[in-house]
């Protein structure tokens, strides 16, 4: 590589290192001209069809288009709102991992008994969660907006969303733009990721709030950014109007807060400054997600993403490499 000097190289894939596992086929490398860049580890040729990265999104969200069919009646756009299928966590298929979990266990009950310790817990340590589960009855597999997964790793942090607040971030953005890939749900996920990583910064490594916060946005910045200077055009909206719209969005607002323990580190993470920050990475990384089988229908359900060495891929006219999803995430 002409005119890479080796330390901005070296530079580079030290950044990325934690992430990179053991004898991957592949690194990431920067140079003044491509900027940060994956390419190969060897200069032998991968056999077609080798797969040589795995990577699970560091945040994602359903397009708003999936919401709603347009044009509608307003009734029938607002109940297009609550006809989800998937995870409003990790987006997989809720009737698929039914089905596995059935499998699985084997028609034993095992599954039926943990789903009653679930709703029984949830029932005498957070009104919240037991107000969401009778919000989403009818379409969440008739107990939870979350699979069981995420239910049971999510019980013990403050509680974000519920099924009322998505409706109004997903009509408010239905009625700025429904072509918007990055907008107020996908700002509002990924200020929810980065103080759920704040809360755990805390708790297990003692961090003050205005460190962890710090530390928590960390990953993002791996994300390539804007240009200096450079202002990001959001699909009917902007990031002062997004920013506006979280604070004013409860349990979310006061959820935030809680987990990042500091009312002042808080505020910092809605700024207009850091809305605009995870905007612009947002529009300049994200990547189209298909979850099969969550969509309407049994249809995969469009979503898109942020992947951190995803992301650091160059384009190709003429790529040698495609993206594939499994069955259920």
């Amino acid at each position: 590589m002409q005119g890479t000097s080796r330390d901005a190289m070296v530079h580079a894939a030290e950044e990325f290192a934690d992430l990179i596992p053991p004898g991957a086929q592949f690194e990431v490398l920067r140079s003044d001209h491509a900027g940060r860049f994956m390419t190969a580890a060897s200069a032998e040729f991968l056999p077609d069809g080798s797969a040589f990265l795995e990577e699970t999104p560091l945040v994602a969200w359903p397009l708003t288009s999936e919401l709603f069919v347009s044009p509608q009646t307003e009734s029938a756009s607002k109940a297009s709102l609550y006809s989800t299928n998937w995870c409003e966590n990790c987006l997989c298929s809720l009737q698929q991992q039914q089905q596995q979990q059935q499998q699985q266990d084997g028609f034993t009950g095992i599954r039926r008994v943990r789903r009653r310790l679930s709703s029984k817990q949830s029932a005498t340590t957070n009104d919240e969660v037991r107000t969401q589960a009778r919000g989403f009855s009818n379409l969440c597999t008739g107990e939870t907006m979350y699979c069981s997964t995420c239910f049971e790793r999510l019980s013990t942090r403050p509680q974000f969303m519920t099924p009322g607040l998505l409706q109004r971030w997903r009509s408010w953005q239905a009625g700025k733009s429904l072509d918007s890939c990055v907008g107020l749900e996908a700002l509002a996920r990924c200020c929810m990721q980065v103080a759920s990583h704040a809360a755990t910064l805390r708790e297990v490594h003692g961090l003050p709030a205005g460190d962890a916060l710090h530390a928590a946005l960390l990953p993002f910045d791996r994300l390539a950014a804007p240009p200096s200077g450079a202002v990001v055009a959001l699909h009917g909206t902007s990031p002062a109007e997004v920013s506006e719209q979280l604070l004013g969005s409860e349990p979310f607002h006061s959820a935030v807060v809680s987990a990042i323990g500091c009312q002042a580190a808080a505020a910092q993470l809605f700024a207009e400054s850091t809305i605009a920050a995870l905007a612009g990475r947002l529009v300049l990384n994200a990547a189209g997600i298909q979850v099969l089988g969550a969509g309407r229908r049994g249809l995969p359900l469009r979503a898109a993403g942020v992947y951190v060495l995803l992301s650091t891929m160059n384009h190709s006219c003429e790529p040698s490499a495609e993206m594939l999803f499994g069955d259920s995430s």
